[in-house]
Protein backbone atom coordinates (compact mmCIF):
# COMPACT_ATOMS: atom_id res chain seq x y z
CA UNK A 1 0.00 0.00 0.00
CA UNK A 2 2.86 2.41 0.82
CA UNK A 3 4.48 1.67 -2.57
CA UNK A 4 1.17 2.39 -4.29
CA UNK A 5 0.81 5.73 -2.50
CA UNK A 6 4.39 6.67 -3.39
CA UNK A 7 3.86 5.69 -7.03
CA UNK A 8 0.76 7.88 -7.31
CA UNK A 9 2.61 10.80 -5.70
CA UNK A 10 5.56 10.50 -8.08
CA UNK A 11 3.52 9.82 -11.23
CA UNK A 12 0.77 12.37 -10.70
CA UNK A 13 1.26 14.99 -8.04
CA UNK A 14 4.99 15.58 -8.48
CA UNK A 15 5.00 15.21 -12.26
CA UNK A 16 2.13 17.59 -13.06
CA UNK A 17 0.95 21.11 -12.41
CA UNK A 18 -2.65 21.87 -11.49
CA UNK A 19 -4.60 25.05 -11.99
CA UNK A 20 -6.93 24.27 -9.07
CA UNK A 21 -7.96 21.34 -6.85
CA UNK A 22 -11.66 21.40 -7.66
CA UNK A 23 -11.71 20.95 -11.45
CA UNK A 24 -8.24 20.62 -12.97
CA UNK A 25 -6.82 18.12 -10.48
CA UNK A 26 -9.73 15.63 -10.78
CA UNK A 27 -9.69 15.99 -14.59
CA UNK A 28 -5.96 15.24 -14.84
CA UNK A 29 -6.29 12.37 -12.37
CA UNK A 30 -9.01 10.78 -14.52
CA UNK A 31 -6.81 11.14 -17.61
CA UNK A 32 -3.90 9.53 -15.77
CA UNK A 33 -6.05 6.60 -14.65
CA UNK A 34 -7.10 5.95 -18.24
CA UNK A 35 -3.47 6.02 -19.37
CA UNK A 36 -2.10 3.64 -16.74
CA UNK A 37 -5.05 1.24 -16.83
CA UNK A 38 -6.19 1.21 -20.47
CA UNK A 39 -3.36 2.50 -22.67
CA UNK A 40 0.15 2.13 -21.26
CA UNK A 41 1.77 -1.32 -20.72
CA UNK A 42 2.90 -2.05 -17.19
CA UNK A 43 6.66 -2.13 -16.55
CA UNK A 44 6.27 -5.33 -14.53
CA UNK A 45 4.14 -7.40 -16.95
CA UNK A 46 4.74 -5.56 -20.26
CA UNK A 47 0.98 -5.72 -20.74
CA UNK A 48 -1.81 -3.18 -20.50
CA UNK A 49 -3.38 -3.70 -17.04
CA UNK A 50 -6.94 -3.78 -18.40
CA UNK A 51 -6.01 -6.53 -20.89
CA UNK A 52 -4.12 -8.46 -18.21
CA UNK A 53 -7.08 -8.21 -15.81
CA UNK A 54 -9.54 -9.62 -18.37
CA UNK A 55 -7.20 -12.55 -19.04
CA UNK A 56 -6.88 -13.27 -15.32
CA UNK A 57 -10.64 -13.07 -14.81
CA UNK A 58 -11.10 -15.79 -17.42
CA UNK A 59 -8.91 -18.10 -15.31
CA UNK A 60 -10.55 -17.27 -11.99
CA UNK A 61 -12.76 -19.84 -10.27
CA UNK A 62 -15.84 -19.12 -8.18
CA UNK A 63 -15.26 -18.57 -4.47
CA UNK A 64 -15.82 -21.59 -2.26
CA UNK A 65 -18.25 -19.48 -0.21
CA UNK A 66 -20.10 -16.31 -1.04
CA UNK A 67 -18.87 -13.30 0.98
CA UNK A 68 -22.06 -13.14 3.05
CA UNK A 69 -21.41 -16.70 4.29
CA UNK A 70 -17.71 -16.31 4.98
CA UNK A 71 -17.19 -15.28 8.62
CA UNK A 72 -14.43 -13.59 10.53
CA UNK A 73 -13.36 -15.62 13.58
CA UNK A 74 -12.68 -14.31 17.08
CA UNK A 75 -11.74 -16.19 20.25
CA UNK A 76 -14.24 -15.54 23.05
CA UNK A 77 -15.04 -16.66 26.57
CA UNK A 78 -18.53 -17.38 27.89
CA UNK A 79 -18.94 -15.30 31.03
CA UNK A 80 -20.31 -16.40 34.43
CA UNK A 81 -23.82 -15.27 33.42
CA UNK A 82 -23.72 -17.29 30.17
CA UNK A 83 -23.12 -14.20 28.03
CA UNK A 84 -20.46 -13.51 25.42
CA UNK A 85 -19.53 -9.86 24.99
CA UNK A 86 -18.26 -8.70 21.60
CA UNK A 87 -17.93 -5.10 20.44
CA UNK A 88 -20.33 -3.73 23.12
CA UNK A 89 -23.04 -6.34 22.37
CA UNK A 90 -23.73 -9.33 24.63
CA UNK A 91 -24.98 -12.63 23.22
CA UNK A 92 -26.67 -15.25 25.38
CA UNK A 93 -25.43 -18.85 25.44
CA UNK A 94 -26.90 -21.99 27.03
CA UNK A 95 -26.52 -21.96 30.82
CA UNK A 96 -24.11 -24.90 30.79
CA UNK A 97 -21.60 -22.97 28.68
CA UNK A 98 -20.54 -20.65 31.53
CA UNK A 99 -16.78 -20.23 31.71
CA UNK A 100 -16.01 -22.22 28.54
CA UNK A 101 -13.84 -20.67 25.79
CA UNK A 102 -15.10 -20.71 22.24
CA UNK A 103 -15.09 -19.09 18.82
CA UNK A 104 -17.34 -16.31 17.57
CA UNK A 105 -18.05 -16.42 13.82
CA UNK A 106 -18.93 -12.93 12.64
CA UNK A 107 -21.14 -12.59 9.54
CA UNK A 108 -22.60 -9.38 8.08
CA UNK A 109 -26.03 -10.04 9.59
CA UNK A 110 -25.47 -12.60 12.33
CA UNK A 111 -23.01 -14.11 14.80
CA UNK A 112 -22.54 -17.80 15.54
CA UNK A 113 -20.82 -18.79 18.77
CA UNK A 114 -19.48 -22.31 19.31
CA UNK A 115 -17.76 -23.41 22.49
CA UNK A 116 -14.57 -25.45 22.37
CA UNK A 117 -15.49 -29.04 21.60
CA UNK A 118 -18.73 -28.00 19.93
CA UNK A 119 -21.01 -28.89 22.84
CA UNK A 120 -22.77 -25.54 23.02
CA UNK A 121 -23.60 -23.07 20.29
CA UNK A 122 -25.99 -20.24 19.49
CA UNK A 123 -26.70 -18.08 16.44
CA UNK A 124 -27.90 -14.52 17.05
CA UNK A 125 -28.73 -11.51 14.87
CA UNK A 126 -25.64 -9.29 14.59
CA UNK A 127 -27.46 -6.54 16.46
CA UNK A 128 -30.35 -7.06 18.93
CA UNK A 129 -33.74 -5.64 18.03
CA UNK A 130 -33.36 -3.43 21.11
CA UNK A 131 -30.80 -2.82 23.79
CA UNK A 132 -27.29 -4.29 23.77
CA UNK A 133 -28.09 -7.87 24.84
CA UNK A 134 -29.42 -10.57 22.51
CA UNK A 135 -31.43 -13.57 23.75
CA UNK A 136 -32.90 -16.37 21.70
CA UNK A 137 -36.36 -17.72 22.41
CA UNK A 138 -36.38 -19.56 25.74
CA UNK A 139 -32.81 -18.71 26.72
CA UNK A 140 -33.79 -16.53 29.65
CA UNK A 141 -35.95 -19.28 31.15
CA UNK A 142 -33.21 -21.83 30.60
CA UNK A 143 -30.69 -19.64 32.37
CA UNK A 144 -33.15 -18.94 35.19
CA UNK A 145 -33.57 -22.68 35.78
CA UNK A 146 -29.83 -22.90 36.46
CA UNK A 147 -29.98 -20.16 39.13
CA UNK A 148 -30.20 -21.44 42.72
CA UNK A 149 -31.87 -19.50 45.52
CA UNK A 150 -34.94 -17.27 45.55
CA UNK A 151 -32.96 -14.07 46.00
CA UNK A 152 -30.65 -14.81 43.08
CA UNK A 153 -33.58 -15.84 40.90
CA UNK A 154 -35.36 -12.56 41.64
CA UNK A 155 -32.20 -10.61 40.86
CA UNK A 156 -31.82 -12.51 37.57
CA UNK A 157 -35.39 -11.75 36.48
CA UNK A 158 -35.11 -8.09 37.43
CA UNK A 159 -31.85 -7.69 35.51
CA UNK A 160 -33.38 -9.18 32.36
CA UNK A 161 -36.12 -6.53 32.44
CA UNK A 162 -33.62 -3.75 33.16
CA UNK A 163 -31.59 -4.85 30.13
CA UNK A 164 -34.45 -3.66 27.92
CA UNK A 165 -33.36 -0.06 28.50
CA UNK A 166 -35.02 3.11 29.86
CA UNK A 167 -38.57 1.76 29.64
CA UNK A 168 -37.74 -1.36 31.65
CA UNK A 169 -35.78 0.68 34.19
CA UNK A 170 -38.47 3.31 34.48
CA UNK A 171 -41.29 0.81 34.92
CA UNK A 172 -39.51 -1.21 37.60
CA UNK A 173 -38.60 1.96 39.49
CA UNK A 174 -42.23 3.10 39.58
CA UNK A 175 -43.46 -0.42 40.35
CA UNK A 176 -41.22 -0.75 43.41
CA UNK A 177 -42.30 2.67 44.66
CA UNK A 178 -45.98 1.84 44.15
CA UNK A 179 -45.78 -1.67 45.63
CA UNK A 180 -42.88 -1.78 48.09
CA UNK A 181 -44.09 -5.03 49.67
CA UNK A 182 -45.41 -7.04 46.72
CA UNK A 183 -43.30 -5.99 43.71
CA UNK A 184 -41.33 -9.25 43.73
CA UNK A 185 -44.34 -11.22 42.50
CA UNK A 186 -44.91 -8.63 39.80
CA UNK A 187 -41.32 -8.99 38.59
CA UNK A 188 -41.74 -12.76 38.28
CA UNK A 189 -44.95 -12.38 36.27
CA UNK A 190 -43.42 -9.69 34.07
CA UNK A 191 -40.44 -11.91 33.38
CA UNK A 192 -42.79 -14.72 32.28
CA UNK A 193 -44.54 -12.26 29.96
CA UNK A 194 -41.22 -11.19 28.51
CA UNK A 195 -40.39 -14.78 27.63
CA UNK A 196 -43.88 -15.38 26.26
CA UNK A 197 -44.18 -12.25 24.10
CA UNK A 198 -40.59 -11.55 23.10
CA UNK A 199 -38.64 -8.34 23.53
CA UNK A 200 -40.41 -6.10 21.00
CA UNK A 201 -44.03 -6.88 21.98
CA UNK A 202 -43.30 -6.91 25.70
CA UNK A 203 -41.49 -3.58 25.61
CA UNK A 204 -44.28 -1.97 23.60
CA UNK A 205 -46.88 -3.01 26.17
CA UNK A 206 -44.65 -2.07 29.10
CA UNK A 207 -44.25 1.38 27.57
CA UNK A 208 -48.02 1.74 27.30
CA UNK A 209 -48.43 0.72 30.94
CA UNK A 210 -45.73 3.18 32.01
CA UNK A 211 -47.34 6.00 30.03
CA UNK A 212 -50.76 5.24 31.58
CA UNK A 213 -49.23 4.85 35.07
CA UNK A 214 -50.43 1.27 35.40
CA UNK A 215 -47.90 -0.17 37.82
CA UNK A 216 -48.50 -3.89 38.27
CA UNK A 217 -48.14 -7.10 36.31
CA UNK A 218 -51.91 -7.58 36.14
CA UNK A 219 -52.25 -4.33 34.20
CA UNK A 220 -49.72 -5.42 31.61
CA UNK A 221 -51.51 -8.79 31.35
CA UNK A 222 -54.77 -6.90 30.77
CA UNK A 223 -53.13 -4.88 27.99
CA UNK A 224 -52.02 -8.16 26.40
CA UNK A 225 -55.55 -9.55 26.55
CA UNK A 226 -57.01 -6.32 25.15
CA UNK A 227 -54.55 -6.32 22.26
CA UNK A 228 -55.20 -9.97 21.46
CA UNK A 229 -58.98 -9.42 21.52
CA UNK A 230 -58.89 -6.46 19.14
Amino acid sequence: MENLVGWVKRSVFRARRFADVHDDLPRQLREWLVQVNDERPSRATKEIPRVRLEAERARMKPLAAVPSEYPLRYPVQVGPTALVEFETVRYAMPAGACGIPGTLYLYPEKVRIVTTGGRFEATHPRFPSMGRTSYLQGQRSEQLAAVAGARKRLYFMRERILELGPVGEGYLTELIHARPHTWKGDVERLFMLLEELGDVSFLRLLQRALFQRLYGAEYVVALVAKEQAS
